[in-house]
């Protein structure tokens, strides 16, 4: 399927993925956003405590993701639409800048994530990530 036959949820999520692979400016996700827009990311291995994000907490940590990851990759193995709401599975990995001693290089997980939208941009992202076992 050709990015202009996506539906523009799907290619609002696509340029999401793809602006955090080349490492775009944290000003790409007003693009794709709306400005009262929440990531909830739910437990995991690296949040253990789970997090939630305003867009303005988003900008920040794609910056700091930007020191702690040389490159990055995702991979969208499904994408359903409901109404107002995306449903993404995928494949990320990466490749960590400078990783303390005793942490891999790399890194990798799968993960689902669940996007509403509303005015034409995401409202609201929730995060459920699986990371492989270093």
């Amino acid at each position: 399927m050709t990015l202009e036959s996506e539906s523009p949820k799907a290619i609002i999520i696509r340029r999401l993925f793809k602006a955090l692979e080349a490492g775009d400016e944290p000003e790409v996700l007003g693009e794709l956003y709306g400005t009262d827009a929440v990531q909830i990311e739910f437990p995991n291995r690296v949040t253990p405590r789970g997090a939630s994000r305003t867009l303005d907490q988003m900008k920040e940590a794609m910056v700091r993701g930007r020191l702690l990851v040389r490159a990055q990759r995702y991979d969208v193995l499904r994408l359903f639409e409901v109404g107002t709401t995306a449903v993404v599975e995928a494949r990320w990995s990466a490749e960590l800048a400078n990783p303390p001693p005793g942490v891999p290089s790399s890194m990798a997980a799968s993960f689902a994530v669940f996007f509403e939208f509303s005015g034409g941009k995401i409202a609201v992202q929730r995060n459920y990530d699986c990371f492989d076992p270093p």
